[in-house]
């Protein structure tokens, strides 16, 4: 999949109404939109053109790891075999995620990165509890104050170009 159809994807869930709910959409790959209810990582799982449980084996390295939720993207990420890479935010690019695991009753969060400039990320397209509260619709592009506050990483993942 190319770095403009996952932009292009990823917006147009924008406006769709999306409910946060957590472990709910991104089963379907091929369907209009993530899913409704959906949680962040249905949503960055629909937006790069997989289902939220990759085929066997796919993350072999991590228990549990067929499926593509945050923790799974960040350590997949941090290792030398999988299918994310770690990059600099400087040379992070549309496209590319931000991402940053479970932690001590804090959930993780992952979303597509869609603007860069220079010195790095300036937004994302992500699904969360925050955007259903503020506007009642969870998938929303904003900064990525909330990703960089939080620790995050930013990871190209193998399949888009």
């Amino acid at each position: 999949m190319t770095a403009d159809a996952v932009i292009a994807r990823a917006r147009s869930a924008i406006g769709l109404g999306t409910v946060y709910r957590l472990g709910e959409g991104g089963r379907d790959p091929f369907a209009a939109g993530p899913g409704n209810p959906c949680d962040c990582s249905g949503f960055a799982a629909w937006g790069l053109g997989v289902d939220r449980y990759l085929p066997n084996g796919m993350i072999p390295h991590l228990p549990g790891g067929d499926w593509l939720e945050t923790g799974n993207v960040y350590r997949d990420a941090l290792s030398p075999y999988g299918f994310a890479s770690m990059v600099a935010f400087r040379d992070a690019r549309p496209a590319d995620v931000l991402v940053f695991p479970d932690e001590a009753g804090r959930q993780g969060h992952i979303g597509i990165i869609s603007n860069v400039a220079e010195g790095g990320v300036r937004r994302v397209i992500h699904c969360s509890l925050g955007n259903w509260n503020l506007y009642h619709d969870a998938i929303q592009e904003t900064g990525a104050e909330i990703f960089l506050k939080h620790g995050a990483i930013a990871a190209r993942i193998a399949w888009v170009n």
